[in-house]
């Protein structure tokens, strides 16, 4: 009997490739609800209802800054499993979550000395470099699948 070319060779691996995937989607999207149910803590944070930061648009804007650079993120993860397949887009979209949240732990930790309004500029950048990372996350599962699993899985 020949060998089927085609033939599709399973890993065991692919389950913790599978569960690597989850943690980061997993951490990227505990980033963008964040706010969400502490809102009107955040805006006693950053200065109350009476500042621009403390306002209720700014404290949204931390969630809806997902949505906007969703089109620039899809832009960086097309480019990115075009050019550096998936290990690599995986790996730049951990970096920019760490990165994220990295920046909205030193904007918080450095509040008393960056003020209200630039701690908030800080901890929007870092939103932000979560939110460019999260279409890496959110269009990876059609290519993981197709590399780590069979087509009956």
């Amino acid at each position: 009997m020949e060998k089927n070319e085609n033939e599709f060779k399973v890993y065991r691996s692919r389950w913790v490739i599978l569960s690597v995937f989850c943690a980061l989607e997993m951490s990227n999207a505990l980033l963008w609800v964040t706010f969400a149910p502490i809102s009107d803590l955040a805006q006693i944070y950053f200065g109350g209802k009476s500042s621009y930061y403390g306002s209720t648009t700014s404290i949204n804007m931390m969630a809806n800054i997902f949505l906007i650079l969703y089109g620039p993120g899809t832009l960086l993860a097309v480019g990115s499993m075009k050019y550096f397949k998936l290990r690599k887009t995986m790996l730049i979209g951990g970096v920019l979550t760490v990165l994220g949240s990295l920046l909205r732990v030193i904007g918080m930790s450095q509040s008393s000395s960056l003020g209200p309004g630039n701690t908030y500029i800080v901890v929007l950048m870092g939103q932000s470099l979560a939110a460019l990372s999260q279409p890496l996350f959110l269009n990876l599962p059609p290519a993981l699948a197709a590399s780590w699993f069979p087509v009956s899985e």
